[in-house]
């Protein structure tokens, strides 16, 4: 019999659980969540100002202008190698439960980092730290997990091929792994472009 803690938890092995223990992992959890609120500070006429770390790009502005293009452009084509496939009319292959569960994880890790993406572009001049942990830390792993699944998905559609044939009409079949190669292409490349990026931290605003 599953055994009951006092605090209203059930515990798998009958130990009783420390009401303290749930009380801090509770805090802990909404610590994290509101760490970022520390860094904003009332001013005389009771307005909050953000007074934290902030992260600035290192290049011309000529430079940075390309940074900016480039982050937009490359999520904006990685996300079109998702979905226009599957603007082409249906294939055998499209309905496929094979090929289907691993497009289906790709496409959730393109638009996270489509998510990603969009909040660089728009803050990429001065980011503010929680942001600069959401982005830039966290957008090169995104990208590596988006073309681990979009080779998943391009190996789903050549097994595919290579267990049922290619069905007619042959074009519409073959667009799909080549779509899928390309993105994998733009994944590799838009990480390794992520990570040649220098970001420097710079006082804030008092």
């Amino acid at each position: 019999m599953q055994a009951t803690s006092p605090c209203g938890v059930a515990t798998g092995n009958g130990r009783k659980c420390d009401r303290t223990e749930y009380i801090m992992a509770d805090e802990q959890k909404r610590g994290f969540r509101r760490a970022y609120l520390n860094d904003f500070k009332p001013d005389a006429s009771g307005k909050y100002h953000y007074q934290g770390k902030l992260y600035e790009l290192q290049g011309s502005e000529n430079e940075q202008k390309r940074f900016r293009f480039t982050v937009a452009g490359g999520a904006i084509l990685a996300l079109l190698c998702v979905l226009l496939p599957e603007c082409l009319p249906p294939v055998p292959m499209s309905r496929s439960f094979i090929t289907i569960l691993p497009w289906l994880f790709q496409t959730i890790a393109v638009f996270t980092v489509v998510w990603g993406a969009g909040r660089l572009t728009l803050h990429f001049r001065e980011l503010r730290a929680y942001i600069y942990e959401a982005t830039v830390e966290k957008l090169p792993r995104r990208t590596w997990i988006a073309a681990i699944f979009s080779i998943c998905t391009l190996l789903s559609q050549l097994f595919y091929l290579a267990f049922y044939g290619i069905p007619n009409p042959w074009y519409h079949s073959l667009a799909r792994p080549l779509f899928s190669a390309l993105g994998i292409m733009i994944c590799f490349s838009y990480h390794r472009f992520l990570n040649q990026a220098h970001w420097q931290e710079k006082p804030s605003i008092r």
